[in-house]
């Protein structure tokens, strides 16, 4: 029976899904790493039309700086703005320490 605990260390990120599964609790309850991912899934999937993803593609060009238009993040998901106005002292080092 030697070597049954060997193999690989596996990982699965739990938060993936935009219902992180509070069952409508309020947006004060959310976790950072919820709203990391939800910031994560904006930059990744953000569509302006015909395949054309500016925030993706901007990183590519300029890794280091990234213009986000307000307006596009509130029409991806209305919370993502009102938490950054809210409490951009919190959410601004998770989004910049992050790698997108």
């Amino acid at each position: 029976m030697s070597g049954w605990d060997e193999g690989g260390v596996y990982y699965s990120d739990q938060a993936h899904s935009w219902d992180d599964g509070r069952g409508g609790e309020s947006d004060a309850t959310i976790s950072n790493h919820t709203i990391l991912q939800k910031f994560k899934e904006f930059i990744r999937n953000f569509e302006t039309g015909n395949n054309v993803f500016p925030y993706r593609e901007s990183l590519l060009h300029n890794p280091k700086y990234l213009l986000v238009d307000m307006e596009d993040l509130d029409s991806f998901d209305p919370d993502l703005p009102s938490k950054l106005r809210s409490a951009p002292a919190d959410i601004l080092p998770l989004v910049i320490s992050s790698k997108l």
